[in-house]
């Protein structure tokens, strides 16, 4: 299971539980929708509990959502294991900006 809570200032996101297969879809929906209207986004991985490689691609997808609208994206506190299987397919950088 996954929750996405975002603050009172509509700002940051906190990801909280397992961001794995069967978790992305529904923290994709979620991030789509609140993504309608454009802004700058914080999104907090602090709580993130397991990624798989379906992590990446989604925080991939984010960014180029992000960009598609002229916002901006930040992950904060990425869990060691994501910018490891970031390291592996070469965009760790995309990822750290």
């Amino acid at each position: 299971m996954v929750e996405l809570e975002v603050d009172q200032d509509n700002s940051c996101i906190q990801i909280k539980g397992k961001l794995i297969q069967t978790t992305v879809m529904s923290a994709h929906k979620i991030f789509q929708n609140l993504a309608q209207s454009p802004r700058d986004w914080k999104i907090d991985f602090s709580q993130v509990t397991q990624v798989d490689s379906c992590a990446l691609a989604l925080l991939i997808e984010w960014k180029k959502t992000s960009r598609n609208q002229s916002s901006k994206i930040k992950f904060q506190h990425l869990p060691k294991a994501l910018i490891s299987i970031a390291n592996l397919s070469q965009v760790e950088d995309l990822i750290l900006q």
